[in-house]
């Protein structure tokens, strides 16, 4: 649904048919766009410009993509869900003491699966790489060099099914993008590129992380909480830590963590404390960077709308007080 100024605007410009991108700014109610025209630039990436949106937004996800996308996640919930801890362990711990030659098999059986099974799912909505966003292919450069460089052919085939499944997953859904994003900034680079339990205990640090900065106790427990059962085991595998210790050696951070036209479309975002910072101060930031359209198109009615509902949220959290005072410093913001 589109905030009153933006209708305004639009009937202004006598637009007859006209394409909308929903929850710009997350999900909230008045905040679709209108979609002015999108970009292929040479060096990559699908630029879409919005009406009343400084920066253009970074891809194109289309409703029938993300619903194919939202049934893998189901089925990946659902396999993070459906053990026990303990039995996550002792699998593990055998796939530790097998023998490669062994582990080997299990892996290209795994790859055999996923594959058959993503591809059959997403075949028509898999762009070509240079479709994706920058921080998208950046994933799929380094994954690809993994994947040149492993002689095992079991491998190969897992190493191309994960890539796959990860870059289409992140470049169609933003939601995650934007959370992968946020996490890489945070990331110790050094203890991610060192390998071993190093790097095992900064992964955890960081899945912790995403946990405690979602804003619904409920999504955080199937997204992140569900994850940890697992993260521990999976990291025990030596395989899984040599894939992701050359990962981490050969990406670029820089390319993975927000620019400026990023930053614009996260501060609003009422889901997740971005950042780390509560949703009342990213949207003073988002005022500061883009005033001209703030005033023009109203936002401040927008914004009072999601610092509402936030706050009704935080009060379920237990953590009311603090966020009333933080929107009543932040009282300047609006025009009341």
């Amino acid at each position: 649904m589109l905030n009153n100024e933006t209708q305004k605007i639009l009937a202004e410009k006598g637009l007859g048919e006209y394409r909308m991108m929903r929850d710009v700014d997350g999900p909230g109610h008045g905040n679709s766009a209108i979609i002015e025209r999108e970009e292929r630039p040479k060096e990559g990436g699908i630029l879409v410009h919005l009406i009343g949106y400084k920066y253009p937004y970074k891809g194109m996800p289309e409703e029938a993509s993300v619903e194919r996308y939202r049934i893998v996640k189901k089925i990946f919930y659902f396999l993070m869900t459906m053990e026990r801890s303990k039995g996550l362990m002792a699998t593990a711990g055998l796939l530790y003491i097998t023998p490669r030659f062994i582990t080997k098999y299990i892996f290209n059986a795994i790859a055999d699966y996923f594959s058959t099974f993503i591809y059959w799912l997403t075949y028509w909505h898999i762009l070509k790489a240079e479709r994706y966003c920058v921080s998208v292919r950046e994933v799929y450069r380094v994954m690809t060099k993994m994947i040149e460089n492993e002689k095992d052919q079991s491998m190969k085939k897992l190493l191309d099914t994960a890539r796959n499944i990860v870059c289409t997953f992140i470049e169609q859904d933003s939601a995650y993008r934007f959370r992968f994003q946020d996490i890489m900034g945070a990331a110790d680079r050094d203890k991610l590129k060192k390998g071993g339990s190093t790097m095992a205990k900064e992964i955890e640090r960081l899945v912790q992380l995403m946990k405690d900065r979602e804003l619904l106790p409920m999504y955080a427990n199937l997204k992140w909480g569900n994850l940890q059962k697992i993260l521990k085991p999976i990291l025990m595998v030596r395989e899984v830590r040599h894939y992701l210790q050359e990962f981490f050696k050969e990406v670029d951070f820089n390319k993975l963590t927000f620019d400026e036209g990023d930053l614009y479309y996260i501060l609003m975002r009422l889901d997740y404390e971005f950042l780390g910072k509560p949703l009342a101060e990213r949207i003073e930031q988002r005022k500061a960077m883009d005033l001209e359209n703030w005033n023009r198109y109203n936002y401040e009615e927008l914004a009072r709308g999601f610092l509402k509902e936030y706050n009704i949220h935080k009060q379920l959290e237990g953590g009311g007080n603090q966020c009333q005072k933080q929107s009543l410093n932040s009282s300047l913001i609006f025009k009341h």
